[in-house]
């Protein structure tokens, strides 16, 4: 079965895609998993609260991240390396201006959204106090899931895996350790730094010998419709 390099190197890809996808599940079942044994059944439904404007979250990233590597190794299959350089650069600006937009309406709105749900007052404050950190969370997940695409897209599976596991196991440990200290908040506080990391192991691949990944900044209607069409 791994006797070719073409059957090591898909089944090398399967893994690490895997992974990716299983942190956007993983990180809001552990902190529900978390805050139950430690914390009790407010915080568990203040997290509950908070689940849908991740979310929400998630889908945006992933609208604006999953059609920068279809595009960027279409470019690179064509042995056009500023064609390549300039999909990634745009999927930055997008990755950036969707973190900071998920960011400022939750800022401004979030707690109107969390009254929506009418809970009590502990389950408010919980879930408040949860959502101060994690908004900063959500302020990385665009930018969390264009890199672990683009790492994988150019190649280097390893690094991408390395990724995901220190999510996992950064929001869990983190997660574990701060709740002890302040509460819910701490949770919260786990998943962000957790994501932190991550994103910084991610960011590593651009010092790595093999990296074709160039930083930048770059905006095109036309590059905009075809990243969502591809997206979607």
């Amino acid at each position: 079965m791994f006797k070719t390099f073409l059957s090591r190197k898909f089944f090398s890809l399967l893994l690490s895609s895997s992974i990716s996808i299983l942190v956007i599940s993983v990180l809001a079942l552990s902190d529900s998993v978390i805050a139950g044994v430690m914390l009790g059944e407010d915080a568990v439904m203040a997290i509950c609260l908070v689940v849908p404007a991740y979310s929400l979250a998630g889908f945006g990233a992933c609208v604006g991240a999953l059609g920068i590597p279809i595009l960027y190794n279409r470019a690179m299959g064509e042995f056009n390396k500023e064609k390549a350089d300039r999909c990634f650069a745009f999927g930055l600006f997008m990755a950036v201006v969707m973190g900071l937009i998920l960011y400022t309406v939750f800022m401004l709105f979030g707690d109107a959204y969390l009254r929506f749900y009418e809970p009590s007052t502990s389950v408010f404050n919980a879930a408040k106090d949860y959502f101060f950190w994690y908004k900063y969370t959500i302020l990385l997940l665009p930018i969390m899931t264009l890199m672990d695409e683009m790492v994988l897209a150019d190649g280097d599976e390893t690094l991408s895996m390395v990724s995901g596991i220190v999510q996992i196991v950064g929001n869990i440990v983190c997660s574990i350790v701060f709740a002890k200290f302040v509460g819910i908040e701490g949770i919260g506080f786990g998943s962000f730094i957790g994501t932190l990391v991550a994103l910084l192991v991610a960011f590593a691949h651009l010092l790595r010998k093999g990296n074709s990944l160039k930083l930048g900044f770059y905006f095109s209607l036309k590059l905009l419709v075809d990243v969502v069409k591809y997206s979607a």
